[in-house]
């Protein structure tokens, strides 16, 4: 069996459903901390950031997910 067609639809407020399923809202302001990473994820260091360019570089477009590979 192969898939010939596909219809995809998107509901652009199914995500603010999922954030506040009984339409509840609520705003909490945040104060500005100089320095304070805003992201909540940690740096990455550049030895890091080399590293995976050099594992990312070896791949494949066929190993690619985001090809599209007809």
């Amino acid at each position: 069996m192969q898939l010939q067609s596909i219809e995809v639809w998107f509901d652009p407020m199914e995500m603010f459903r999922q954030i506040t399923p009984n339409g509840v809202v609520s705003k909490v302001k945040h104060e500005k901390i100089p320095g304070q990473d805003l992201t909540g994820e940690e740096t990455t260091d550049e030895d890091e950031l080399e590293e995976t360019h050099v594992e990312m570089s070896k791949i494949t477009p066929a190993e690619c997910p985001f090809m599209n590979h007809e």
